[in-house]
């Protein structure tokens, strides 16, 4: 185990095999992180492929931990165990030449995000990371009637082309996650962005749909397989206990009947720039309300 007292980075375990052509995969919970869709796809990845920690990100300068506060867990010997909002880079290696994986989970977070940028940065270029694929859920007004669209971006002209994604146009308030693309792109690592509409009477609870349908994309754009029909069971199960809230909730079925007649009638289940813009600006604007900012 070496600590990097500088750079505030925790390398752990012994990885003197280099990673073969890795990518990196980042979520991180947050804004942008309706219902966990985007960590939840990240914990899947890791219990799939038992994962191995690779690096930690030290918490304490970027957080204000009145907060984001660090837990306390009872442990089965009896001991108590703190835990806290840190970031964990875990690695996962793949044989028979395909493109190794460095999975980024954490809280986005309150403090320094330059700093935070470039922690993220010196872990990428150590392991060798070419390309960086994020990973985001928002509230949106898509039903949970149908199918979740995952809308991807990418301001690499090759990769708009070669995978069919679309250039970002969203211009306004964002998060960690655009901080790093925005850094990314400066420095020549091309950036992928996935996200995932969560119906936005939904977000209070866990969705294993929006994790699924990120996970989906995910393995279509890379080739590397994320196991997410082993989620359509719990998706479907969350699907269900929808359907019931809205058998006793008439307002809410109402509400939910104009968003099925809307996304019908344009027969596109993903949200223009300006739509995605003006629902992520309502997003923020509820969470800053909700946490008293």
């Amino acid at each position: 185990m070496e600590k990097n007292s500088d750079s505030l980075i925790e390398w752990l375990n012994n990885w003197d095999e280099p990673f073969n052509n890795p990518l990196m995969v980042l979520a991180l919970r947050g804004p942008f992180d309706a219902a966990s869709g985007a960590t939840g796809a990240i914990r899947h990845m890791n219990q799939v492929y038992d994962s191995n920690l690779y690096a930690r990100i030290d918490p304490d300068m970027f957080f204000d931990f009145t907060g984001e506060r660090p837990i306390m867990r009872l442990l089965e010997d009896g001991r108590r165990k703190l835990i806290w909002p840190e970031t964990l880079c875990r690695a996962i290696r793949f044989r028979g030449g395909d493109n190794d994986l460095l999975l980024i989970s954490g809280v986005e977070p309150h403090l320094k995000w330059k700093a935070y940028t470039e922690l993220i940065f010196e872990i990428a270029k150590k392991a060798g990371v070419k390309q960086i694929i994020t990973l985001g859920a928002y509230a949106g007004l898509e039903p949970h009637t149908r199918s979740s669209g995952v809308a991807g971006s990418s301001s690499h002209s090759e990769l708009t082309r070669e995978l069919g994604l679309s250039e970002p146009t969203y211009q306004g308030p964002t998060g960690i996650v655009g901080v790093l693309s925005a850094w990314a792109q400066d420095i020549g690592i091309p950036v992928i962005s996935l996200r995932v509409a969560v119906p936005d009477y939904a977000t209070s609870a866990p969705s294993p749909e929006a994790s699924r349908s990120l996970l989906a994309r995910l393995e279509l754009i890379t080739g590397i397989k994320t196991e997410s029909s082993n989620l359509e069971i719990s998706a479907a199960k969350w699907r269900e206990e929808l359907d019931r809230a809205l058998d006793e909730n008439p307002e809410l079925a109402d509400y939910v009947n104009h968003l099925e007649e809307r996304i019908d009638e344009s027969g596109d289940i993903l949200p223009t720039g300006d739509d995605l813009g003006a629902q992520i600006e309502a997003y923020l604007r509820r969470d800053e309300e909700g946490s008293g900012k």
